[in-house]
């Protein structure tokens, strides 16, 4: 399948395979940085032990939903791997950060918290870009600089 991506779009392919969304995520990190995983990192062909050693040399903000943000607080409590956080009191640390954490825990335990999406929703959001140059006050100013990009 690698193959087949690569030779028709010229774009090299990772597969992260988990029995959660996180783990997926983190085999995929895996599979990346891992040269002797060749691209592909199955998680769920491993045994408990081969796993844990595996997460235990992957920094805790490598982990989906935590990132650089919370990393710097979790390493205050002691969590520097993502090892230390699927070890981590789930209910405590719900408590001090969100139910995200906690969620993100159990997942990281083989329990099943974030659903996966089978077709992502549209995304709505507000863009704020300089490429007219200069700043656009009025609406007529704006409808104008649209209609000339088209």
């Amino acid at each position: 399948m690698r193959q087949r991506i690569l030779r028709w779009t010229s774009l090299p392919v990772c597969v992260g395979i988990g029995a959660t969304k996180t783990l997926a995520k983190l085999a995929n990190h895996c599979a990346k940085k891992r040269a002797h995983l060749h691209g592909v990192c199955n998680l769920n062909t491993l045994a408990n032990t081969e796993v844990d050693q595996m997460l235990s040399k992957i920094d805790v903000g490598e982990v989906w939903g935590v990132g650089r943000q919370l990393a710097p607080k979790l390493k205050t409590l002691g969590i520097n791997t993502v090892l230390d956080l699927k070890q981590a009191n789930p209910s405590r640390l719900r408590q001090q950060f969100s139910v995200m954490m906690e969620k993100t825990i159990r997942e990281l335990n083989g329990t099943m918290c974030i659903e996966m999406e089978e077709v992502c929703p549209a995304k709505q959001q507000i863009v704020s870009s300089r490429s007219f140059g200069y700043p656009v006050q009025d609406y007529q100013s704006l409808a104008e600089l649209t209609c000339l990009m088209d």
